[in-house]
């Protein structure tokens, strides 16, 4: 009969009091408790995020498409004007 492995997944979400270093700290410490029983067992994986961590990498998801946003929405807008501007000037010296 061959050896059946099943992978454990857990999920664990803290909420503390304190101010966001502190919920930071707490989380990295429940990761490392997990991290040494984790190498006491087998076919284990796991993740712990503070709400602080998981804040901070959207901000930093949300910011990048917020810059590009306005980047490409900007060039747009100045290559629209430009193309305007330059039909314009060429009209006029057709109709000249």
């Amino acid at each position: 009969m061959p050896f059946l492995a099943y992978e454990v997944q857990y999920h664990l979400e803290i909420d503390t009091d304190g101010t966001p270093e502190e919920r930071k700290a707490s989380a990295g410490a429940v990761r490392e408790a997990l991290e040494a029983g984790r190498k006491k067992t087998a076919f284990t994986q796991g993740m712990v995020t503070s709400r602080e961590e998981q804040r901070g990498e959207y901000m930093e998801l949300n910011g990048g498409f917020l810059f590009l946003g306005l980047f490409l929405g900007s060039m747009f807008l100045m290559i629209t004007v430009l193309i305007i501007y330059y039909k314009q000037i060429s009209e006029g010296y057709v109709s000249r």
